[in-house]
């Protein structure tokens, strides 16, 4: 199983980098690969890396897609989506639109996580 993991408004924390180490030196054994995609640059937010738009509307979603599509091509079978903030109402709408991606047909949805997050309203 393969983690994808999104970041809240403004880009990566370097708070959440100590797990991907953690999974780097083997202490996250049972997940197979990690993929942290950065957001688009919102020139409204001083170029700063966003999942949204300052009305809510999902900014392209070429990053993630690319980051699931990576997980496949390296074997990953099942993927967990997970994040925080922004990353997690991403995180939502990718489950909710899973079968609309263009995926590889053999990667399955095994889970979703949002720490903070909302539903968005792209996908209500």
């Amino acid at each position: 199983t393969a983690l994808v993991w999104l970041h809240g408004a403004f880009g990566p924390s370097k708070v959440w980098s100590g797990a991907q180490a953690a999974w780097r030196r083997g202490r996250l054994s049972h997940v197979d690969g990690w993929q942290a995609p950065i957001g688009p640059a919102l020139r409204a937010a001083q170029d700063q890396p966003h999942w949204f738009d300052g009305s809510g509307d999902a900014l392209e979603e070429h990053a993630v897609a690319g980051a699931l599509r990576a997980c496949a091509a390296a074997g990953a079978r099942r993927v967990v989506v997970a994040g925080v903030s922004q990353g997690g109402a991403k995180a939502l709408q990718v489950a909710l639109q899973w079968h609309s991606l263009g995926l590889p047909a053999g990667l399955r949805l095994a889970g979703v996580v949002s720490v903070s997050g909302w539903l968005p309203a792209s996908v209500r």
